[in-house]
């Protein structure tokens, strides 16, 4: 009984220690997350590079279809202008969303174009979701509990895992900036989401992210066959540059 008692004891202690270590690292995540987004929402400007790589699996097909982009751009906060190159698919296209709207550079003619309204919005949007970290952030606020914390020498790392649903309205929201047709309203709603990571690398001294990366493993169940779809991607932004961008404007 002695024994059994101690044994209890010990239990209890280790849990009781397990649960103050997870609530000050709870705490800690939410002070780097709030002196992070306060950092990110004064930045006047800052530069960012990405890569994004998607496959498509379509039962009916035998292999997946792929994709990549890259691009680089620079953007400016206030107001929101940002000059862009886009690599995909061997092509690279040049663009620049001023406040007279957004600008693409003929390949052939190296003619500048400007685009429907209704586009420059998709564009901007798409941008300031994909690569401005303080958008990145401020969505994901409501989640901060599920996050987790490590500790470098000179950086943070900040990660949210979820293999479930529970980000579904987080995705269907990412998803559906660019605007929705009916038919992907419908497969935004038939999304499962199988599996999802972020992952902030935050400066000690700054708060301001200097990477980000997104990987997400979605399924899309459809009516005309018992297999689901999948998509997988992965999006990876690498920051710089930070209040060192030179007005933007076009060539």
């Amino acid at each position: 009984m002695k024994k059994m008692f101690s044994w209890l004891t010990f239990v209890l202690a280790t849990s009781l220690v397990l649960t103050a270590c997870s609530q000050q690292e709870g705490e800690k995540v939410k002070d780097i997350f709030k002196h992070t987004v306060n950092a990110t929402s004064e930045l006047d400007s800052f530069a960012a590079s990405m890569e994004l790589n998607q496959q498509v699996s379509i039962p009916e097909i035998d292999e997946p279809l792929s994709f990549t982009m890259k691009s680089d751009a620079k953007i400016q906060t206030n107001p929101a202008v940002f000059y862009q190159q886009l690599s995909a698919l061997d092509e690279v296209t040049e663009m620049y969303v001023v406040e007279e709207g957004l600008f693409v550079q003929n390949a052939e003619t190296n003619e500048w174009v400007k685009a429907p309204d209704p586009l420059t919005k998709r564009m901007n949007l798409w941008v300031q979701l994909q690569q401005n970290p303080s958008q990145q952030l401020e969505k994901l606020e409501k989640h901060i509990d599920k996050m987790q914390f490590e500790e470098k020498e000179n950086h943070y790392v900040l990660t949210l895992v979820s293999s479930d649903d529970s980000l579904k309205g987080l995705v269907k929201e990412m998803l559906s900036q660019n605007g929705l047709t009916e038919g992907m309203e419908t497969a935004i709603n038939n999304l499962t989401v199988k599996n999802i990571t972020y992952t902030f690398v935050i400066d000690k001294e700054q708060f301001i992210p200097q990477t980000f990366e997104l990987t997400m493993e979605l399924a899309v169940n459809r009516k005309d066959s018992d297999k689901p779809s999948t998509i997988s991607q992965n999006i990876k932004v690498k920051y710089s540059q930070f209040n060192e961008i030179e007005e933007i404007g076009l060539p």
